[in-house]
């Protein structure tokens, strides 16, 4: 089993430094980061430092698109990620899987489809995951035949 944190905004995680400092301070090879680079996109930080700060720390992959925008005092982080539909974002998508699979990660990627936020605007869950998935897939380094 292993055991990770998400980066995200309201802890210790919601910089790259201090995920990458809990890493250190938690030696386990059991312990590390849920990667969520839009997270850190929103909140302005080099997700792609992170990646290449501690590749193999990375247990599970969140992945959503969009661009960091200031929402203000709304009841969420006031500076945060906008969603968008994959691949319209500033999130480098492509540049996240190839590292990932050079890096030799195995594990997940879960779409993060945040269509509950009504002021992403983004398009109905019945066709923003099935365009979510086939975007992922386009831009997949691996072979058609190896995601099966």
């Amino acid at each position: 089993m292993r055991v990770g944190v998400e980066n995200h905004s309201g802890g210790v995680t919601a910089t790259v430094d201090g995920s990458v400092r809990l890493c250190k301070e938690i030696p386990s090879t059991h312990f590390g980061i849920l990667y969520d680079p839009g997270n850190l996109l929103g909140v302005k930080e080099d997700y792609k430092a992170l990646l290449a700060a501690v590749p193999e720390r990375i247990v599970h992959i969140h992945m959503k698109d969009g661009f960091p925008h200031y929402f203000g005092d709304d009841g969420y982080a006031p500076q945060r990620l906008s969603c968008t539909a994959f691949g319209k974002g500033e999130l480098d998508i492509p540049f996240i899987l190839a590292a990932l699979d050079a890096n030799g990660y195995e594990g997940f990627v879960s779409v993060e489809y945040e269509a509950w936020h009504p002021e992403y605007r983004l398009p109905p869950v019945d066709t923003g995951l099935p365009d979510s998935l086939k975007y992922l897939m386009a831009h997949s380094p691996r072979s058609e035949a190896d995601q099966h």
